[in-house]
């Protein structure tokens, strides 16, 4: 199953922001992963420490994938965690995270004008 958008992603050394969602404690949290490993991940919740297992194969992640036995922890800090997603793209309940690429798909606007002041983008006029 795969659990990314569809479109590939084309840069495997450089890390994306992901958003998950936790229905353990009905609450999301963001990690950044690098996609160029093939690899076992585990990202764990940063508020109830539940254990979300995933692979990461050719630039995708999947629920389940051969890419070997070894497995990494993937642990985001407490800060990263809220009960509202930061983007718009993720879905409430669903198993499969949601990928930040761009300011547009933040839903605050003042994370969104962090965004922009970070990573660029220029002036916006909402």
């Amino acid at each position: 199953m795969e659990l990314m958008a569809n479109e590939p992603f084309h840069d495997p050394d450089q890390k994306i922001w992901q958003e998950f969602y936790c229905n353990d404690c009905d609450g999301y949290w963001r990690v950044k992963l690098c996609m160029g490993l093939n690899i076992r991940v585990e990202m764990v919740c940063p508020n109830c420490g539940r254990k979300h297992p995933r692979c990461i194969k050719d630039g995708k992640i999947y629920e389940n994938a051969d890419v070997g036995s070894y497995t990494e922890e993937v642990l985001a800090p407490k800060s990263s965690y809220s009960k509202e997603p930061v983007s718009n793209r993720i879905k409430r309940n669903a198993r499969d995270g949601a990928v930040i690429s761009e300011a547009d798909h933040i839903r605050d606007p003042i994370m969104r004008e962090l965004w922009m002041d970070y990573f660029g983008g220029g002036e916006r006029n909402d």
